[in-house]
């Protein structure tokens, strides 16, 4: 653990020889409950829908969402940096994430003849629980929600 400012942060776990990023893990984390929940509230109201396959591909489009945004956010990075920027682990818009993921959960709703607010409805408890992990993963990195700046070349959150 390293302190900076008086914030405690795990930025990393060190298993052997590996360095397991904290937030990428709570991102993991937070999919993988995210499904668990939305496939049970599926099945609770007898649909009969690929919920885990849904929750995979709202997660994927809201990380390149969130990606997305932050680049479209700060330019200056991007001019600075060119396009690896959208390729390091820092960087991560929240309300890309959150535009992209809602457009893929409504997308597949009506794909799946659900509905789309239905599905949000249905998700809404998941989003909620996967959104508490997300942020636990910002708080092991130092980044986001502990109010630390970062360099471009920081972690992820």
């Amino acid at each position: 653990m390293t302190q900076e400012k008086g914030e405690w942060m795990l930025p990393y776990l060190h298993i052997w020889r590996l360095n397991v990023p904290t937030f990428g893990l709570m991102l993991w984390l937070a999919v993988v409950a995210a499904a668990f929940l939305v496939d049970r509230n599926f099945k609770r109201w007898k649909i009969d829908a690929d919920a885990v396959g849904m929750v995979a591909v709202a997660a994927l489009l809201g990380i390149v969402g969130a990606k997305l945004w932050h680049v479209l956010d700060t330019p200056t990075e991007f001019r600075e940096y060119g396009w690896r920027v959208l390729w390091d682990t820092a960087g991560f818009a929240w309300f890309g994430g959150l535009a992209f993921g809602i457009s893929a959960l409504m997308f597949q709703g009506w794909w799946a003849k659900i509905g789309m607010l239905r599905t949000l409805d249905l998700a809404a408890p998941a989003a909620a629980v996967g959104y508490g992990i997300g942020r636990i993963g910002c708080f092991l990195s130092g980044t986001g929600a502990t109010g630390l700046r970062r360099s471009y070349h920081g972690h992820g959150g």
